[in-house]
């Protein structure tokens, strides 16, 4: 249901009364209808060729990102509600786990959970972003530097062409973020750098002593 997606993106997940608001609700039914019927093709035959993946087996795929369909007008628990069935797989998930031999990167979902914080849009999607980023980094040290750039997390999030304002009060909500994180003991300590002629924010440089099997 809307509800559960809800939780899972807010890390609400133990919380059963958590509902999205009205204008929430709109902007995931509305994702889910833009997956539904946005179409992906991919054709990994050099990919699967050159490094093992599908047991070096070709792989192509057409698809829709979110083979699904949503019903309304049915209850659960006596109350109205939208179901979400998921008629197999996304290709994404498909090409993650299976042919590309389980490359998922996995945590647990309270580490999106922050309390006296609005679940706006972009809350949210900062959360995803900067987490992403950190956990990414972690499960491969040897390819990642552990550092997120401003002008990357804007270009990410979309809004290079925002005013100053809203950078300004998304580069606040990352480093309110981050500090959880550190509160959380998934990093150890972070510091903001500048930008080489001072006069910029450009990027947030953490530390970490854990390793991906501690905290996956």
């Amino acid at each position: 249901t809307p509800s559960i997606i809800y939780r899972a993106i807010s890390g609400k997940v133990g919380d059963s009364d958590a509902n999205p608001s009205k204008d929430q609700l709109a902007d995931i039914l509305q994702s889910i209808d833009k997956l539904m019927r946005t179409q992906i093709g991919v054709n990994m035959t050099k990919a699967c060729e050159y490094l093992n993946y599908n047991d070096n087996k070709p792989y192509t795929v057409v698809s829709a990102i979110l083979p699904c369909e949503r019903v309304t007008k049915t209850t659960i628990n006596g109350q109205d509600a939208t179901i979400i069935f998921f008629d197999r797989e996304s290709p994404l998930w498909e090409i993650s786990s299976h042919v590309k031999n389980n490359q998922i990167l996995s945590c647990d979902t309270d580490l999106l959970d922050m309390p006296n914080r609005q679940n706006t849009r972009m809350n949210i999607a900062v959360k995803f972003y900067v987490l992403h980023r950190v956990i990414e980094t972690i499960a491969h040290p040897k390819q990642m530097k552990p550092t997120i750039t401003f002008a990357d997390a804007f270009h990410k999030l979309r809004i290079e062409k925002a005013d100053r304002k809203i950078k300004q009060r998304v580069r606040e909500f990352m480093l309110e973020y981050i500090e959880q994180l550190q509160v959380k003991k998934i990093i150890d300590s972070f510091e903001i750098t500048r930008s080489k002629s001072g006069n910029n924010f450009h990027s947030i440089r953490f530390t970490y002593s854990k390793k991906w099997h501690e905290i996956s």
